[in-house]
């Protein structure tokens, strides 16, 4: 149940509404597995990603860059590596309860309620992850 590969396609809408007597053409942006040297997209491999991308800054600017759809033209601009925790919680985080994990926060807030934390109380924790030793 592990995606193979993933990728990012863009449409240019400009070019598309000049010509609106043709099928707009789709083109890759970029295939993830190459764009950033992944064997796989195992959660080993996307955890080690979002590690390079926090600590490493040409990963970072990739990274920023792709995310921003590829605005400016190169990632030549560098872009400091993600050093706020936040960020880095929000990359290894699929669901609101691990994100709250990852930054040392309580599940549910009867003070402060949320949708998503709602969905995923009556979810449930249908995953178990394993704390780090």
């Amino acid at each position: 149940m592990v995606p193979i590969n993933t990728h990012t396609y863009f449409l240019n809408l400009t070019e598309a509404n000049e010509n609106r007597d043709t099928t707009p053409t789709w083109k890759e942006q970029h295939d993830m597995l190459k764009e950033y040297n992944l064997e796989d997209m195992s959660p080993t491999s996307m955890l080690a990603l979002t590690e390079r991308i926090f600590n490493e800054q040409d990963v970072a600017s990739q990274y920023s860059w792709n995310r921003n759809r590829r605005g400016g033209g190169s990632p030549v601009r560098p872009v400091a590596p993600l050093h706020d925790v936040e960020q880095k919680c929000r990359l290894q985080s699929s669901e609101d309860f691990e994100l709250k994990d990852c930054k040392g926060e309580k599940h549910v807030d009867v003070l402060h309620p949320d949708l998503n934390t709602f969905s995923d109380w009556v979810i449930g924790n249908w995953v178990n992850v394993s704390p780090k030793e």
